[in-house]
Protein backbone atom coordinates (compact mmCIF):
# COMPACT_ATOMS: atom_id res chain seq x y z
CA UNK A 1 0.00 0.00 0.00
CA UNK A 2 1.59 3.44 -0.77
CA UNK A 3 2.24 6.21 1.31
CA UNK A 4 3.41 5.55 4.74
CA UNK A 5 1.45 8.64 6.36
CA UNK A 6 -2.11 9.46 6.30
CA UNK A 7 -2.46 13.02 4.14
CA UNK A 8 -5.47 15.38 5.34
CA UNK A 9 -7.06 14.40 2.39
CA UNK A 10 -6.74 10.74 3.52
CA UNK A 11 -8.73 11.59 6.84
CA UNK A 12 -11.02 13.81 5.18
CA UNK A 13 -11.89 10.32 3.37
CA UNK A 14 -12.36 8.56 6.33
CA UNK A 15 -14.72 10.68 7.84
CA UNK A 16 -16.96 10.77 5.14
CA UNK A 17 -16.75 7.21 5.10
CA UNK A 18 -18.02 6.95 8.71
CA UNK A 19 -20.92 9.27 8.07
CA UNK A 20 -21.81 7.65 5.07
CA UNK A 21 -22.00 4.03 6.78
CA UNK A 22 -18.81 2.59 4.50
CA UNK A 23 -17.10 -0.57 6.14
CA UNK A 24 -13.71 0.22 7.46
CA UNK A 25 -12.72 -2.42 4.04
CA UNK A 26 -14.09 0.19 1.92
CA UNK A 27 -12.43 2.97 3.42
CA UNK A 28 -9.31 1.41 3.28
CA UNK A 29 -9.71 0.80 -0.23
CA UNK A 30 -10.63 4.33 -1.32
CA UNK A 31 -7.81 5.42 0.21
CA UNK A 32 -5.41 2.53 -0.94
CA UNK A 33 -4.45 2.27 3.14
CA UNK A 34 -4.88 -1.91 4.96
CA UNK A 35 -8.36 -1.98 7.38
CA UNK A 36 -6.04 -2.02 10.18
CA UNK A 37 -4.62 1.70 9.45
CA UNK A 38 -8.00 3.26 8.93
CA UNK A 39 -9.13 1.33 12.61
CA UNK A 40 -6.12 2.20 14.51
CA UNK A 41 -6.86 6.26 12.72
CA UNK A 42 -9.89 5.78 14.02
CA UNK A 43 -9.35 4.34 18.05
CA UNK A 44 -6.04 7.04 18.32
CA UNK A 45 -8.04 10.19 17.48
CA UNK A 46 -11.43 9.87 18.30
CA UNK A 47 -12.49 12.62 20.07
CA UNK A 48 -15.38 12.37 23.34
CA UNK A 49 -17.48 15.49 23.53
CA UNK A 50 -17.54 17.38 26.38
CA UNK A 51 -20.57 17.41 29.04
CA UNK A 52 -21.14 20.21 30.63
CA UNK A 53 -21.64 20.19 34.58
CA UNK A 54 -25.46 20.98 34.52
CA UNK A 55 -26.47 18.63 32.21
CA UNK A 56 -24.77 15.46 33.82
CA UNK A 57 -27.29 13.79 35.18
CA UNK A 58 -28.01 12.87 31.72
CA UNK A 59 -25.64 10.63 31.12
CA UNK A 60 -25.43 8.95 34.04
CA UNK A 61 -26.79 5.18 34.41
CA UNK A 62 -28.71 6.06 37.73
CA UNK A 63 -30.59 8.73 36.40
CA UNK A 64 -33.89 7.53 37.15
CA UNK A 65 -33.41 6.57 40.75
CA UNK A 66 -31.06 9.78 41.61
CA UNK A 67 -31.74 11.78 44.57
CA UNK A 68 -28.88 14.25 43.19
CA UNK A 69 -30.77 15.03 40.07
CA UNK A 70 -30.34 18.03 38.57
CA UNK A 71 -27.76 19.15 41.43
CA UNK A 72 -25.30 21.53 39.83
CA UNK A 73 -22.15 19.61 41.59
CA UNK A 74 -22.86 16.38 40.02
CA UNK A 75 -19.51 16.18 38.52
CA UNK A 76 -18.44 14.96 42.07
CA UNK A 77 -21.30 12.70 42.55
CA UNK A 78 -20.31 9.63 44.22
CA UNK A 79 -23.00 7.48 42.71
CA UNK A 80 -22.63 8.79 39.14
CA UNK A 81 -22.06 6.08 36.73
CA UNK A 82 -21.78 6.63 32.93
CA UNK A 83 -23.84 4.98 30.32
CA UNK A 84 -21.97 3.49 27.28
CA UNK A 85 -23.14 2.69 24.14
CA UNK A 86 -22.46 -0.82 23.02
CA UNK A 87 -22.01 0.42 19.22
CA UNK A 88 -18.82 1.98 20.11
CA UNK A 89 -17.51 -1.68 20.95
CA UNK A 90 -17.37 -2.35 16.96
CA UNK A 91 -16.23 -0.11 13.63
CA UNK A 92 -16.48 2.48 13.38
CA UNK A 93 -15.99 3.26 17.37
CA UNK A 94 -17.37 6.34 17.08
CA UNK A 95 -20.68 8.28 16.99
CA UNK A 96 -20.42 9.73 13.45
CA UNK A 97 -23.14 8.32 11.31
CA UNK A 98 -25.15 6.51 13.49
CA UNK A 99 -28.69 6.68 12.92
CA UNK A 100 -29.54 6.64 16.60
CA UNK A 101 -27.07 10.05 17.43
CA UNK A 102 -29.57 12.56 17.99
CA UNK A 103 -31.66 10.29 20.22
CA UNK A 104 -29.18 9.09 21.88
CA UNK A 105 -28.32 10.09 25.27
CA UNK A 106 -24.61 8.60 25.87
CA UNK A 107 -21.70 10.69 25.71
CA UNK A 108 -20.75 10.90 21.65
CA UNK A 109 -17.11 9.88 20.24
CA UNK A 110 -16.63 11.43 16.65
CA UNK A 111 -13.81 11.43 14.41
CA UNK A 112 -12.75 14.60 12.65
CA UNK A 113 -10.27 14.78 9.79
CA UNK A 114 -9.27 18.44 11.06
CA UNK A 115 -8.12 17.10 14.69
CA UNK A 116 -7.01 14.19 13.69
CA UNK A 117 -4.47 16.26 11.08
CA UNK A 118 -3.38 18.74 14.05
CA UNK A 119 -2.56 15.57 16.38
CA UNK A 120 -0.47 14.14 13.62
CA UNK A 121 1.14 17.36 13.26
CA UNK A 122 1.60 17.90 16.29
CA UNK A 123 3.28 14.39 16.82
CA UNK A 124 5.43 14.73 13.97
CA UNK A 125 6.66 17.77 15.09
CA UNK A 126 7.40 16.01 18.50
CA UNK A 127 8.88 12.93 16.51
CA UNK A 128 11.50 15.36 14.61
CA UNK A 129 12.93 17.22 17.67
CA UNK A 130 13.43 14.43 20.25
CA UNK A 131 13.23 14.46 23.98
CA UNK A 132 14.11 17.52 25.27
CA UNK A 133 17.03 16.77 28.00
CA UNK A 134 17.91 20.13 30.67
CA UNK A 135 21.58 21.16 30.19
CA UNK A 136 22.31 19.81 34.15
CA UNK A 137 20.87 16.30 33.06
CA UNK A 138 23.19 16.31 29.84
CA UNK A 139 26.35 17.53 31.99
CA UNK A 140 25.33 14.80 34.41
CA UNK A 141 25.31 12.05 31.87
CA UNK A 142 28.56 13.32 30.19
CA UNK A 143 30.29 13.20 33.72
CA UNK A 144 29.03 9.22 33.82
CA UNK A 145 30.04 8.49 30.42
CA UNK A 146 33.90 10.40 31.01
CA UNK A 147 33.85 8.17 34.40
CA UNK A 148 32.81 5.01 32.12
CA UNK A 149 35.45 5.56 29.38
CA UNK A 150 38.24 5.81 32.03
CA UNK A 151 37.39 2.81 33.67
CA UNK A 152 37.48 0.98 29.78
CA UNK A 153 33.59 0.54 30.14
CA UNK A 154 31.82 0.09 26.89
CA UNK A 155 28.58 2.58 26.03
CA UNK A 156 26.60 -0.67 27.21
CA UNK A 157 27.53 -1.25 30.12
CA UNK A 158 28.25 2.59 30.87
CA UNK A 159 24.11 2.79 30.07
CA UNK A 160 23.04 -0.64 32.02
CA UNK A 161 25.30 0.42 35.24
CA UNK A 162 23.87 3.81 35.26
CA UNK A 163 20.49 3.34 33.50
CA UNK A 164 18.21 4.30 36.65
CA UNK A 165 20.11 7.94 36.37
CA UNK A 166 20.18 8.39 32.66
CA UNK A 167 16.85 10.01 31.50
CA UNK A 168 16.46 8.77 28.11
CA UNK A 169 16.11 5.93 25.78
CA UNK A 170 19.47 3.27 25.40
CA UNK A 171 18.69 4.41 21.66
CA UNK A 172 18.74 8.03 21.94
CA UNK A 173 21.95 7.34 24.83
CA UNK A 174 24.28 5.44 21.67
CA UNK A 175 22.61 8.18 18.91
CA UNK A 176 23.95 10.62 21.77
CA UNK A 177 27.24 9.75 22.27
CA UNK A 178 27.88 7.49 18.74
CA UNK A 179 27.56 11.14 17.67
CA UNK A 180 30.32 12.50 19.70
CA UNK A 181 32.73 9.38 19.69
CA UNK A 182 32.77 10.03 15.55
CA UNK A 183 32.75 14.09 15.64
CA UNK A 184 35.88 13.74 18.50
Amino acid sequence: MPGKELTFQDRKMIQEGIEHNSSLLSIAATIKKHRSTVLREIQRNRVVEQIDSTEICQYCARNNGCKLKRNKLNLQCTSFEELHCISLNEAPYCCNGCFQEHLCNRRKWYYVAEDAQKTAERNAVQKRTGTRVKDDICHEMDRLVTKGKEQQMTLNQIYKTYQSTIPISRRSFYRRYQENKNNA
